[in-house]
């Protein structure tokens, strides 16, 4: 099933669309820090506005890889009205972008994701096709819910600068259960991106051509006596 969900993920989202988001995110911590340090603020204001300004970029870069992409963003509030959050959707794909702490954090509880991780209740059962009278339902029928996982460690001295090491950063996709506070996949964009590169191997990769062809009999003509030249 792993394997199924997973390669139905990188035929619905192309390459260049993590491949974006990824490029622009250790900038876009570096910049969040920047805007967000001002000289009449001190670290408890920055503390608070710090993530606030990090997503509301996160969020940019987002729409802005799926539009880039060809994938349609969409503009959905939450249910308590306190934000806005991207949904991108691709076939019966949605994906969300989410900063944690790390690599396995769950995001967060909030009604609307609760919501939106319920359509993976499908996700673990197992059908065995030899048991039914007709086939199952695929995958593509099934809708599926994905976060976007992003971070990286964010630290603040004693004199009030914050930092972010290049180095700690990473960024996962991963399928939430529809109930538990946990992941039922967590993979690294990195091996995505590896599997990405597989795939095409795979489909532009050297393939044997059956030979059909059937070898001619050879026909003796009696040339004319009169005839010029050859035609053919």
């Amino acid at each position: 099933m792993a394997i199924d969900l997973q390669q139905s993920f990188l035929e619905r989202f192309p390459k260049n669309f993590l491949e974006e988001f990824s490029r622009r995110q250790f900038p876009i911590y570096k910049h969040a820090i920047a805007i967000s340090h001002p000289d009449e603020w001190d670290t408890p204001e920055v503390a608070s506005v710090l993530p606030i300004i990090r997503r509301a970029m996160m969020e940019k870069a987002f729409r802005s890889a799926a539009v880039a992409a060809g994938l349609k963003p969409h503009n959905t509030p939450h249910a308590g009205d306190n934000c806005s959050c991207v949904m991108v959707k691709s076939g019966a794909m949605i994906i969300t972008e989410h900063f944690v702490e790390g690599p396995g954090q769950f995001v967060r509880a909030a009604k609307s994701r609760d919501q939106n991780r319920g359509v993976n209740q499908w996700v673990m059962e197992h059908i065995d096709p030899r048991l039914l009278r007709e086939s199952p339902p695929t995958l593509g029928n099934h809708p599926t819910y994905f976060y976007l996982l992003h971070g990286a460690h964010f630290q603040t001295s004693s004199s009030g600068i914050t930092e972010v090491d290049e180095s700690s950063c990473f960024l996962r996709i991963a399928i939430p259960d529809s109930e538990a506070d946990e992941y039922l996949f967590n993979w690294s964009v990195q091996e995505l991106l590896q599997a990405y590169s597989a795939m095409k191997i795979e489909s532009t990769g050297p393939h044997i051509i059956e030979d059909k062809a059937v070898p001619r009999t050879k026909v003796k003509i009696k040339a004319a006596k009169n005839a010029v030249g050859k035609t053919e």
